[in-house]
């Protein structure tokens, strides 16, 4: 009964972004907010995926389990705050020189409420964390803002929770510095928008790995499109692109493989720069778990590394250099090469069914706020169209000589104007049932059949 009751209030949780409690976060599930303001673009997009989620969850009839990690936000009022209390705000915008930009953030105060909350927090996250941006800016449709802002990882394993305490504040303070870096301030240059716009929120969120002696890393991470612009055949733009890697997903392009969601499983070699297939050494991004968070980085390691840890075989097949062959697995001698052959033909994890149902609903939420701003858009012009036919009922109205020419014009443009807002009115009414509608078809997942796994190319080197 317990559990039952526990199970529906995370259950209920996953629709709402909570105001931080330091009486009743729970580090495993949770997702809270910390200050007033904006969570900023990529913290709005995981609560939407939280929420997506609930709706429709993906896991239905497989073995997996997929969640969004818990995650405390600390808003752009924070921000503000930080900025204003220590005079810092006019400074960064005007000066050019990153590391004196980090440095004079460093020695600032930090608001005293907000570190008793992280302080009161840091007890129960005794897991590797890591510090994401979310700018206001951040995954906007036109401006995505990709690699511009810093993330920062903690191993988070010190004894004392003060000096843990002071890392993350450290790890904070620093993205906040990077909202103001010579390659932020480039980019933002090139996009309609002013540096004095943006505003920084940051995610502490937790990192999902698995301890392997002094390292942590995840069997695999990665990034999912549900378009891909390069496409090669026999995929097409619409059957989307995954990035799939061996540990932290900043490895991929060295340890990874690219898959799409609808063709045949194929493993193809990569090539190095000479054009010769799997010579080039692949690596392993991992978090140094006895490091002192002093670089806030992940660490790489020789793939050797992964193989020793019993990572490697279920992701891995071999090159053999007297044939010039690929042979899944890892049972032959030669070098091995993190193709996804075993998971991708095998079906030893659901990883293909599980991208076309997350590249589904990527797909549809997509569609549905590109319908959003039709209607926003519909809705203006419609708005200025009213104006001008009252303009011009006004206009008539003043220079006619007869009142019986009056209420024509008038009564005509109330009309088009009432029209039109029931008209939307009614569009927005219809669409505001979708969400119910996706939550309803929860159990209409397609199966997927061998031979319609994705297909995946070894990519060490590109």
């Amino acid at each position: 009964m317990i559990e039952t009751i526990a199970k529906y209030r995370r259950d209920r949780s996953l629709n709402v972004v909570a105001d931080f409690d330091r009486t009743a976060f729970d580090p495993r599930h949770d997702f809270h907010r910390i200050g007033g303001g904006s969570m900023g673009g990529k913290a709005r997009g995981l609560a939407f995926m939280r929420m997506l989620l609930a709706k429709r969850p993906v896991t239905d009839g497989l073995d997996a389990t997929v969640t969004v990690p818990a995650a405390v936000v600390l808003a752009t009022d924070v921000f503000d705050r930080f900025l204003d209390d220590n005079d810092l705000r006019k400074f960064a915008i005007h000066t050019d020189d990153d590391a004196e930009i980090e440095r004079r953030f460093l020695k600032a105060r930090f608001p005293s409420d907000i570190y008793d909350d992280l302080a009161a927090l840091m007890p129960r996250m005794d897991y590797p964390l890591a510090v994401r941006s979310s700018s206001l800016l951040e995954d906007s449709q036109h401006q995505p803002f990709a690699g511009i802002y810093e993330t920062f990882m903690l191993a988070n394993r010190e004894a004392k929770p003060e000096r843990r305490l002071e890392r993350l504040i450290q790890a904070i303070v620093r993205v906040y510095a990077s909202t103001f870096s010579h390659r932020a301030k480039d980019y933002i240059a090139a996009t309609p928008y002013r540096l004095e716009e943006e505003k920084m929120a940051v995610i502490v969120q937790r990192i999902v790995g698995t301890p392997h002696g002094s390292r942590f890393y995840p069997s695999f991470a990665g990034v999912a499109r549900s378009h891909n612009f390069y496409p090669t055949p026999p995929l097409v733009s619409s059957d989307g692109i995954a990035a799939v890697a061996l540990g932290l997903v900043a490895a991929w392009s060295r340890t990874g493989c690219a898959c799409g969601s609808a063709a045949p499983s194929a493993a193809r070699p990569g090539r190095d720069d000479q054009g010769h297939a799997g010579e080039r050494p692949a690596r392993v991004l991992a978090l140094d778990l006895e490091s002192d968070d002093t670089a806030m980085r992940e660490t790489r390691y020789d793939l050797e590394v992964a193989e020793a840890d019993g990572t490697l075989a279920p992701l891995a097949s071999t090159y053999s250099h007297d044939n010039a062959a690929i042979y899944d697995g890892m049972s032959r001698p030669g070098m091995r090469l993190v193709s996804f052959a075993p998971i991708l033909k095998q079906d030893t994890f659901p990883l293909a069914q599980l991208l076309d149902r997350l590249l589904e609903i990527g797909r549809w939420a997509w569609a549905r706020r590109s319908r959003s701003s039709s209607r926003s858009t519909s809705s203006a012009a419609s708005s200025r169209s009213c104006s001008s036919g009252r303009s011009r009922c006004r206009t008539r109205r003043s220079s006619s000589r007869s009142r019986a020419s009056r209420p024509s014009c008038c009564s005509v443009a109330a009309r088009t104007c009432s029209a039109t807002a029931g008209s939307t009115t009614s569009t927005t009414s219809s669409s505001s049932t979708v969400p119910g509608s996706i939550a309803g078809r929860a159990g209409s997942w397609p199966q997927r059949s061998r031979t319609s796994t994705p297909s995946c190319a070894a990519s060490p080197t590109s």
